[in-house]
């Protein structure tokens, strides 16, 4: 089955513009996170502009990687809000009590 990298890249972008929006990483991560979204979209128009059968797949392999690491840092994220809103329940909980 062909691999829809267009669809995937949305994907990706989607859950990584929700994340960030509610965890507020610090700029170096954040920089660094929307560099590799770029980095994905040029593997992503490299790979269709390839005609190399040995080149897409490195192409593809990379872009997988990439995805992969994108899919941490989302998760770390979303980890992050995770704990902040503990903290601050936890928080309440000690104020209330």
């Amino acid at each position: 089955m062909k691999r829809n990298f267009s669809k995937e890249l949305e994907n990706t972008r989607n859950r990584l513009s929700v994340a960030m929006q509610a965890a507020m990483p610090t700029k170096e991560f954040g920089a660094t996170v929307v560099l590799g979204m770029i980095r994905l979209h040029v593997l992503a128009k490299k790979i269709r502009e390839s005609r190399n059968l040995e080149e897409r797949r490195c192409l593809t392999n990379e872009f997988t990687q990439g995805r992969s690491a994108m899919e941490k840092g989302i998760s770390a994220l979303k980890k992050s809000v995770v704990k902040e809103f503990r903290e601050k329940r936890d928080a309440l909980r000690r104020a209330v009590s």
